[in-house]
């Protein structure tokens, strides 16, 4: 059968250190906290899941002199737990199905990209970037519910993502500092677009449903503002956004950091 949909939304922490290893190599190690809460729609409201996630990623980017640093090669790899807690409303029960479980996910992403030169004081990029997820969910026996809970097998699923686009950055003097806004729009293109499919067992019987992911292709967008001042501390904020069809993503983040 197919799954209803569902609304989420998160917060999070993300602290993390840069090293310039050279004029050329930028390395860094980003440790994150993120706080997930979705609510079912349709057939599946009252119904909810938490998920408390845990990632560390190391990341770089290599701008070649060969290349007059116009070219620009970043690489990420990230490793992540998830724990869930989970709700689960049988309205035509009156009850409320528990569970709590555990699940990893691990992320690579390649993203290249070139400076055109140009006549105005802006700099304009092409990009084209891969992403692959692999996320497992442990297996869960559900409780609370007497003869209505469900054991759920484990599961795997896995996203391979690319996008293509264009990047456009310039740099404005204010009396606050050096200020960097910058533009990216995309289009993002999903390989893996399979639906998800959940089995496990209700009172004896083995059962599956499965669950479809959004639409393969979609629109990117993402703004942002980086305010440098002199004494080497700078304050970025960023908007990320995804449009596809029966989909939205939005999301914002405000990031401080200081050169030592």
């Amino acid at each position: 059968t197919e799954a209803a949909g569902y609304r989420a939304s998160s917060a999070g922490v993300v602290l993390g250190a840069d090293w310039f290893a050279s004029d050329e190599v930028m390395a860094g190690l980003a440790f994150s906290w993120i706080n997930s809460a979705s609510v079912g729609q349709g057939v599946m409201a009252g119904s909810t899941t938490r998920v408390g996630s845990y990632q560390l990623t190391a990341y770089s980017v290599w701008r070649p002199d060969w290349a007059d640093q116009k070219l620009s090669i970043e690489g990420q790899l990230g490793f992540g737990y998830n724990h869930f807690d989970q709700r689960r409303t049988i309205a035509f029960l009156g009850a409320r199905a528990n569970a709590n479980y555990g699940g990893e996910q691990y992320l690579g992403k390649v993203t290249v990209g070139y400076d055109l030169p140009t006549t105005a004081d802006f700099t304009l990029t092409p990009q084209i970037s891969l992403r692959a997820v692999r996320m497992t969910n442990h297996g869960y026996q559900e409780r609370d519910a007497g003869a209505a809970n469900m054991a759920v097998d484990a599961l795997a699923t896995k996203a391979l993502t690319q996008e293509l686009g264009l990047k456009v950055d310039t740099r404005i003097d204010t009396v606050l500092g050096r200020l960097f806004p910058d533009l990216r729009v995309f289009w993002v293109h999903d390989y893996l677009n399979g639906p998800i499919a959940t089995t496990g067992n209700l009172a004896g019987v083995a059962f599956a449903s499965t669950t479809g992911r959004p639409n393969a292709d979609g629109l990117g967008l993402a703004l942002g503002a980086t305010v440098e001042q002199s004494d080497g501390f700078k304050l970025r904020l960023e908007y990320n956004g995804e449009l596809r069809r029966d989909y939205q993503g939005h999301s914002g983040v405000l990031r401080a950091s200081w050169d030592f």
